[in-house]
């Protein structure tokens, strides 16, 4: 009796929605994401706009959203601080069809094309004619190139003071007002539902909108995954607390404490023994804590104070220090990592204690990729500047080493060494490396702005290969500050 109800449950609803279809109500969205939407600022992405937003660095590319999803010409869109998701409004969609709205042709304009160049900093892009240089490029292809922001529709070009350049789906900016340069998209998405008369404002009643929990809110709040890293684990309660492990940290959650959502103090657990400091010279690049008598400076101070703070790293247990070959700070909640290999804006990181917690006490163990096959008679290059923040009046010294694959040094190679800036080109030619497969060069002055970044490539050639290495450091905004994080 029970499977005959069903059955006609079943065969009801399916005839209720053909009928919805056919007198033109809303059809279902399909999709393959099991949480149907989520909240952001207190509205709600949801279904193929959602599977897009995540999969392509939502919040930090996009910004939050600023409206609902609307249906409009054809399409189903939602408009964000910086694009607009959209996707055909047909009965089945498919996530293949999603795409930003191309902004560029409405809020700029095309440009004559130019002529292309043998330039290895740069790509030239044969639908409109532009060449993209530099951070630019490494931004553009780090978010998706052509399949998210389309083709460039200008060279770059100062608007307002600052560098950007212009895309089909969105504006690239080189922003030097925050402590750490970076690129960005602008807010068009913005500018857009304006132009457009939509009210772009938050709403906070939200309809069919999966609730997100204390500790993910926290997360969002102040930083997301760029900072704590994905989720380790599930959520655990004990004694009236609820757990959650992320890889950079653990979260727990008190509804009847002063402050409902803390890290664990993780960084007690493992920060060496450190002596007190005497308070330094008042500065902008210095951070002092009293209590603890330890300094966070630089860029530990920005990302510490941009991310919460005290709030939530709690206070500094040790100074800036070196640990084998890295550059850390503990703090009472987590330890600081500097990583000068990443891209700008990225090169303060947080060591992955929370994931070291949670597999200590869930014994799982690391998994591990087995290391290729050393090639012979080819080589690997390996560059490293002394320092990775540099004040201008600072001489830089940049250390090259030449090796096989299995790490044997090679001597006499020779290597064409490129300095590139966001503005300059040179080119350098240093001697050949040492029996050590070492070599060095000295750059006694560059001429760079505040906040530049000076992207560093080694190139040698061979009779059947070209090989090269990449690194940057940047100029410091304050000449008095010193070269470390």
């Amino acid at each position: 009796m029970g499977n005959k109800t069903a059955g006609k449950a079943l065969f009801l609803s399916l005839i209720l929605s053909l009928l919805l279809v056919a007198c033109g109500g809303p059809a279902p969205v399909t999709t393959d994401d099991d949480d149907r939407c989520q909240t952001y600022g207190y509205i709600p992405i949801c279904d193929l706009v959602l599977r897009y937003y995540r999969q392509h660095n939502g919040v930090e590319l996009f910004g939050y959203p600023i409206t609902r999803q609307m249906d409009r010409d054809g399409m189903r869109l939602q408009y964000f601080e910086k694009a607009i998701i959209q996707y055909p409004a047909v009965a089945n969609p498919r996530y293949s069809q999603v795409s930003l709205r191309p902004l560029g042709f409405e809020l700029s304009a095309l440009t004559a094309p130019v002529t292309p160049e043998d330039d290895p900093d740069c790509r030239y892009f044969e639908p409109h004619g532009h060449l993209v240089c530099v951070n630019l490029l490494d931004f553009f292809d780090k978010v998706g190139g052509q399949d998210i922001l389309g083709n460039p529709i200008s060279e770059s070009k100062v608007a307002n003071g600052v560098l950007v350049q212009d895309f089909e789906n969105a504006r690239l900016k080189w922003t030097t007002d925050t402590s750490v340069p970076h690129v960005g998209l602008e807010r068009w998405g913005e500018q857009a539902c304006l132009a457009d008369g939509e009210i772009c404002a938050d709403n906070k009643s939200p309809e069919q909108t999966r609730i997100l929990s204390p500790t993910d809110i926290f997360v969002i709040e102040y930083g997301g995954e760029s900072v704590f890293g994905s989720k380790v684990g599930t959520e655990e309660s004990l004694a009236g607390k609820t757990f959650q492990c992320y890889q950079n940290a653990c979260l727990v959650w008190n509804p009847n404490a002063t402050e409902p959502v803390t890290l664990v103090p993780l960084g007690l657990q493992g920060a060496p023994s450190a002596p007190r400091i005497d308070p330094p010279p008042p500065s902008a690049d210095v951070w002092y804590c009293p209590e603890t008598g330890h300094s966070v400076i630089l860029a530990f101070k920005d990302f510490y104070l941009h991310h919460g703070g005290e709030a939530v790293f709690g206070q500094p247990l040790t100074e800036f220090m070196r640990e084998g070959e890295r550059w850390v700070q503990w703090f009472e909640n987590a330890c600081f990592e500097w990583q000068p290999d990443r891209d700008d804006g990225e090169r303060v990181q947080l060591i992955p204690l929370g994931e070291i917690h949670y597999r200590q006490f869930n014994a799982q163990v690391f998994q591990t990729t087995p290391s290729p096959d050393p090639v012979e008679n080819e080589i690997v290059l390996t560059i490293r500047p002394d320092y990775t923040l540099l004040p201008p009046n600072v001489p830089q010294i940049i250390h090259l080493w030449a090796k096989d694959t299995v790490g044997r040094p090679l001597s006499g190679v020779a290597i064409t060494f490129y300095l590139t800036t966001i503005s300059t080109r040179q080119l350098v030619q240093i001697p050949p490396t040492n029996i050590n497969g070492a070599a060095l060069l000295r750059l006694d002055s560059i001429d760079a702005a505040c906040g530049e970044i000076v992207r560093l490539r080694a190139v040698t050639k061979t009779a059947n290969s070209t090989t090269q290495a990449e690194s940057q450091f940047t100029f410091w905004c304050a000449p008095s500050s010193g070269a470390t994080p």
